[in-house]
């Protein structure tokens, strides 16, 4: 008799950011989402110190559940997420920084730091998926879909900062400044993130299949936007989801 495997994703958002604190902050200014949408000091910001005891009391829960691997956006909000949900894991999962599980990219925190930084602070996350790139320091534009957007940083971040050492310092803070000046336009879409989840879907249901045992959860530490589009079920004419859960 065939019988119905119980491998399975655990989905987690991760806990609330200096970005989060900043937005809510926002709700009283007259600058609105400007006021924190394009700020130097929330590129790649890390949780708040409520997103650290958002995260110790997760842990305690997730102890309980069978997970033997984790893949995280390569984002530091994720990474210092799935990092704390899981130091204390009795399994010990191993951490994955998988790109295609980024934010849309909207916003300062949306902009990955440095990676040499990143990969210091977190020396027990795997970067396969990210050092398996072109030019991994700008891992985070390979999954922009639109192409033109796409094309244009990789042309520019290039001819502007040609030593790797210049590329990997500033590349950043050049994106950060081009989204403030399209600004209302967006180089990514929720239309691109849906593209981008599909993908990430089909990676995932692989992983489910070749890398759990029986009863084994593989748990993925993302973010709001990008959960809500792999939840959900409906859409409108523009792509947003109509349900779906973070």
């Amino acid at each position: 008799m065939m019988m119905e495997s119980r491998r399975s994703l655990l989905l987690v958002r991760h806990a609330q950011s200096l970005h989060n604190v900043a937005e809510i902050e926002a709700l009283g200014r007259p600058e609105g989402e400007l006021y924190f949408r394009y700020r130097k000091d929330l590129l790649d910001c890390p949780i708040s110190p409520l997103g650290h005891e958002q995260v110790e009391a997760a842990s305690q829960i997730l102890n309980s559940y069978n997970v033997k691997v984790v893949f995280a956006s390569p984002l530091r909000r994720t990474l210092m997420t799935a990092t704390g949900l899981f130091k204390s894991h009795p399994n010990k999962p191993k951490i994955y920084a998988y790109p295609p599980l980024r934010e849309i990219m909207a916003c300062a925190c949306d902009i990955p730091d440095n990676l040499d930084k990143i990969k210091k602070e977190f020396p027990h996350v795997d970067f396969t998926y990210v050092d398996m790139l072109p030019i991994k320091e700008l891992w985070a534009y390979y999954s922009l879909k639109n192409e033109k957007y796409r094309n244009k940083i990789f042309q520019e971040l290039q001819e502007k900062f040609p030593s790797p050492e210049d590329l990997a310092q500033n590349n950043s803070i050049h994106v950060l400044e081009k989204m403030e000046k399209l600004h209302p336009e967006r180089i990514e879409l929720i239309s691109d993130v849906n593209e981008r989840v599909r993908e990430a879907k089909i990676f995932l249901e692989d992983k489910v299949k070749t890398m759990l045992g029986e009863d084994e959860r593989l748990a993925v530490v993302a973010h709001f936007t990008f959960l809500k589009a792999f939840t959900a079920t409906k859409f409108d004419e523009n792509g947003e989801p109509l349900d779906g859960t973070t």
